[in-house]
């Protein structure tokens, strides 16, 4: 899918979608600096979230402004389920697949996991 065509999908589709391209490539996509931290930001009621996408070139194309100079880093599936338990621990949540004006769906990593751990399943 193109980066265009996400951001014509409702909250509920690309998260479906996120979920499900997760799930099948065994892989998320986030941004790294060249000091392996990873792209993050907060909202206005000061949660922090740890954006994530689907495919390279979405992330790739976030990597502008506050990120510039960041580079999409792949994170297998395994790698990530594992990871969610920290972030929930560190209460950061998922900021899935964030449009250009930072707008994401906020999704509790446990809760993340558990739908990812479902679909996997089948």
């Amino acid at each position: 899918m193109e980066a265009k065509g996400i951001n014509n999908l409702t909250e509920k589709e690309r998260y479906e979608y996120l979920i499900q391209n997760t799930v099948d490539h065994k892989e998320v996509w986030l941004l790294q600096d060249n000091d392996s931290s990873f792209a993050m930001f907060e909202d206005g009621m000061g949660n922090s979230y740890i954006p994530i996408w689907p495919e390279k070139n979405f992330a790739q194309i976030h990597a502008v402004d506050d990120w510039e100079g960041y580079v999409a880093e792949r994170m297998s599936l395994n790698e990530f389920l594992e990871w969610l338990d920290e972030l929930k621990e560190d209460q950061i949540l998922i900021g899935a697949i964030p449009d250009s004006n930072m707008h994401a769906l906020s999704v509790d990593p446990i809760e993340f996991k558990k739908q990812l751990i479902k679909v996997a399943k089948g």
